[in-house]
């Protein structure tokens, strides 16, 4: 089984109000993208009652850091209780934006060192007093990344 440290669990926003839904989305993807993160939405669900819409989306980026480290970021979007209206010429929504961001870093995504028990052995060596201060590094800049946004 891959090692998972969680790095950012349930980490929220919310913005009630008007904005450019589109525009929005958008420049989380555009983010990620200059940090060199793979994009895959895994779902993207859109609700409608008495006139108001509710849209529910789960993104998953990922990223390769080395052999040996991945980062994992899952962004759920909720945008609830929107109208859609155009505001000088450009299609916005009036609704409640709520975000919930969670990051991990998988150590040993590829399980090369899980094989025997001897290797299991070595990997805890080489995590505890070889590579601490990069893995330090490495999750450091992975909360960047999420700080960012």
């Amino acid at each position: 089984m891959v090692h998972t440290d969680k790095l950012v669990k349930g980490m929220k926003f919310s913005y009630p109000g008007v904005f450019d839904f589109k525009e929005f989305l958008s420049l989380i993807k555009e983010l990620f993208d200059r940090y060199d993160f793979d994009f895959d939405e895994q779902s993207y669900k859109t609700k409608s009652k008495d006139g108001l819409k509710t849209t529910s989306i789960l993104w998953e980026f990922d990223r390769k850091y080395d052999d040996y480290n991945r980062g994992y970021i899952q962004i759920e979007i909720e945008l609830s209780d929107y109208k859609e209206s155009y505001v000088d010429g450009e299609k916005v929504v009036d609704g409640s934006l709520n975000i919930s961001i969670d990051a991990e870093m998988k150590r040993d995504y590829e399980e090369k060192w899980k094989t025997a028990p001897t290797k299991r052995f070595f990997r805890a060596l080489y995590d505890k007093f070889v590579v601490a201060e990069k893995q330090s590094g490495i999750d450091k800049e992975l909360k960047n990344t999420v700080k960012s946004l």
